[in-house]
């Protein structure tokens, strides 16, 4: 059991949860500001209401982001931080993609987005510690 990924991705099933109560918020009151909110190009609500919020089959990614951080977590429990390291790595590109897009289509840093980013791309370096 790898317990240093396991916080990891819970740290990141949180986020993602916070991420899916923002979308709610500003769907309810367009004029909603969140806690991650910090300035007019660092904001996460922002990011809630870009068509990059829903890249694939029209999922939101909070919500892919919670399948992801589940099966790390199964994995983790059985050690196999090989797979994990390879799908942390393809996740962490994936979220830099969408992150970039933001940035270029949108002008604006999705903070919550970043800090995801920052845990999978740890989570791929605890895994490569475990190789």
């Amino acid at each position: 059991m790898i317990i240093p990924i396991i916080v990891l991705a819970a740290v990141g099933i949180l986020v993602n949860l916070y991420d899916i109560y923002i979308e709610r918020q500003v769907k309810r009151d367009p004029s909603y500001r969140a806690l991650c909110d910090v300035t007019e190009t660092i904001s996460c609500t922002k990011s809630c209401d870009s068509r990059w919020e829903r890249v694939m089959f029209g999922i939101p990614n909070s919500i892919i982001s919670i399948g992801y951080n589940t099966l790390v977590i199964a994995l983790a429990a059985f050690d196999m931080a090989q797979f994990i390291f390879y799908v942390a790595l393809a996740t962490a590109l994936f979220g830099a993609f969408v992150i970039i897009i933001l940035l270029k289509t949108e002008k604006v840093l999705c903070s919550t987005c970043t800090f995801k980013l920052i845990l999978i791309i740890l989570q791929a370096y605890v895994a490569y510690q475990y190789l």
